[in-house]
């Protein structure tokens, strides 16, 4: 358990933060089996179709580590989160973790991953309704140095806590 003062605030690199914002996100991750492969999307860079007041951005880089982290889109037509790997790579897998509610929000999502963050090839099938938190998705290893979790219909808000990318480092 973090404590601290509920006043006590930090700056990290320009950005306030305060401890209960990183103890909520850290007491609400689920413990997960990971993937084979090496956890690829871990100094990536999370990418959002928007964001809005629900939004906590101090959150965004434990979206793509272990430790959890949180965004929060706005209300979209086809929602997305772009992961952009730190070198291209082979991807055979990923783990998506949500919060554990909304889950309509989270319907009819699909894997997809790109060489360029332009043109997009589909890496799973649409996963359908979402009922649980911790969703893994195994696929034939494929080159891609971005994954994509779209989430097609809407307007609607998205928001996950953890995208986790598997596989090899590419040549």
């Amino acid at each position: 358990r973090i404590v601290g003062r509920s006043d006590d605030m930090l700056i990290i690199r320009g950005i306030n933060v305060f401890p209960s914002q990183v103890e909520s996100v850290i007491l609400t991750m689920p413990e997960f089996e990971p993937l084979p492969g090496k956890l690829l999307s871990e100094d990536g860079l999370l990418i959002t179709s928007s964001t809005c007041n629900h939004d906590s951005p101090v959150s965004h880089w434990g979206v793509l580590r272990t430790s959890g982290g949180r965004f929060h889109t706005g209300k979209d037509e086809n929602a997305w989160a772009t992961v952009m790997l730190p070198k291209p790579c082979y991807v055979n897998g990923v783990i998506i973790v949500t919060n554990g509610g909304n889950h309509q929000r989270l319907n009819n999502m699909i894997v997809q991953v790109s060489d360029d963050g332009q043109s997009w090839q589909n890496a799973s099938k649409d996963l359908g309704e979402c009922r649980q938190q911790v969703i893994k998705v195994e696929f034939p290893e494929m080159g891609a140095r971005y994954v994509r979790i779209l989430r097609k219909g809407g307007p609607d808000f998205f928001h996950l806590y953890g995208i986790y990318c598997y596989g090899r480092d590419g040549a």
